[in-house]
């Protein structure tokens, strides 16, 4: 097999995973318990010196491939690479290369190209040999899609409301104070529930492995963040135009906005309001 060495890594002529490595005792006791921990299935076996191994073979996004080969009774040969599925194909526009290298750039299959490093690098471990190379620390691509999802819409939720409230909010005397203590209010209206809910959430991922009971219970607790903080929203806006507009009625270059307000409230409640008005300006007056 022709060799090609890369800086990190070396790779065949098919731009596939290669590692090539001496062994001391025999390894498929190790390989065969990695496998089923990692939920890769043997689908080919070559007497008791080859073995092929997949995980998702049936993904309609990518498909992990890994070729063990044992030399003898002194070398082992293993080369992994992944095959895309029809949905990965579409997304690349039918340019992914096949088979998909470890290493290869663009964003298609990032994370399972991360995950499937990671994975070898289990079995690397107990074979008493080196990670690949650049694998480790932290990643992004490390995160659950769930968890990324979770966390921007908490920021998004958590600055969606003060931000509207400040920009319906008219230019007044006390504006400085009242959108400080305004934005204060909803920020604990938003934050507060959302770490509850990022507790729990927190506590489900550490019990439960179904992605299914994740990706509902993050669905939900942020659902519920964005009806807590979008009803206390609509309250404390809805008071605060009231009180603007009840305010107007008393300057006098801002007659046409108190009378729209007092065209706004029903019928059977303005002439109320204006009696309210009328007395609180004979006060003012004295």
């Amino acid at each position: 097999m022709e060799i090609k060495e890369r800086s990190y890594e070396e790779t065949d002529r098919d731009d596939r995973w290669v590692r090539n490595f001496a062994i001391r005792t025999d390894p498929w006791v190790t390989i065969e318990h990695w496998a089923s921990e990692q939920n890769y299935r043997m689908i080919a076996m070559k007497g008791s010196s080859r073995r092929l191994y997949v995980k998702n073979h049936d993904s309609k996004w990518l498909a992990q491939y890994l070729d063990i080969k044992v030399t003898g009774e002194t070398r082992i040969q293993m080369t992994g690479w992944m095959m895309p599925g029809w949905v990965a194909k579409m997304a690349s526009l039918w340019r992914l290369s096949i088979p998909v290298n470890l290493f290869g750039d663009g964003w298609i299959g990032r994370r399972t190209r991360r995950q499937y490093t990671l994975e070898l690098n289990i079995l690397l471990s107990r074979l008493h040999q080196k990670a690949i190379t650049g694998s480790l620390g932290f990643n992004l691509n490390d995160l659950r899609p769930e968890t990324l999802a979770f966390s921007a819409g908490l920021i998004f939720v958590s600055l969606l409301f003060p931000a509207l409230f400040l920009l319906q909010m008219p230019l007044t005397k006390s504006w400085l104070g009242y959108s400080l203590t305004q934005t204060l209010n909803q920020f604990l209206w938003v934050g507060i529930p959302a770490g509850i809910m990022a507790a729990i959430l927190a506590l489900v991922y550490k019990f439960s492995d179904a992605r299914w009971v994740r990706g509902t219970t993050a669905g939900v607790l942020f659902a519920l963040v964005l009806g807590v903080g979008g009803y206390k929203f609509h309250q404390d806006l809805g008071k605060h135009v009231t009180k603007v507009a009840f305010a107007s009625c008393f300057d006098s270059t801002a007659d046409l906005t108190c009378q729209k307000w007092l065209q706004s409230i029903p019928a059977e409640k303005r002439m109320s309001v204006i009696q309210q008005l009328e007395r609180l300006r004979q006060v003012v007056k004295k």
